[in-house]
């Protein structure tokens, strides 16, 4: 999916709405989760405040969930999304998270610079992926601007 706006507080309502009406239909029946930048969740609670400010269940500033979605649309800004172009739609179980434990190059040691301190020093390769890119399961945003 690719948008050709720029993010702003009078849009971004507007994108994760239809972000969400987008899914798959078995994607949106899942509790999922937005990795987006925090930059878009501050426009999203902008402007969520810009336009639902006097709904009765609008009891916060910060919403945690993309409205319409029942709350299974749940933001989850990265700090390293700052200034990504993209952002991600999948469950909790299609990220995946790994390191080597086996590999050669894997170093940790426990030293002590001064008593009663001890400072643990790993050295070790550590990366994340998706599973799949299945439609089902996955979905990416592209913004071009």
């Amino acid at each position: 999916m690719k948008f050709d706006d720029a993010i702003t507080p009078a849009n971004a309502v507007d994108i994760a709405k239809e972000i969400l009406f987008s899914l798959d239909p078995r994607l949106r029946s899942q509790e999922l989760y937005l990795y987006c930048s925090q930059d878009f969740v501050d426009k999203y609670n902008e402007g969520y405040l810009l336009t639902h400010g006097g709904i009765p269940y609008n009891t916060q500033y910060g919403q945690g969930a993309v409205e319409g979605s029942n709350g299974k649309l749940k933001f989850c800004p990265l700090y390293n999304k700052a200034g990504s172009k993209f952002m991600h739609v999948t469950t909790k179980s299609n990220m995946l998270v790994g390191y080597d434990q086996m590999g050669d190059v894997e170093n940790v040691m426990v030293k002590e610079f001064t008593p009663f301190i001890l400072s643990y020093i790993a050295t070790m390769f550590f990366g994340v992926q998706f599973e799949t890119l299945d439609k089902r399961r996955f979905k990416t945003i592209e913004i071009t601007v």
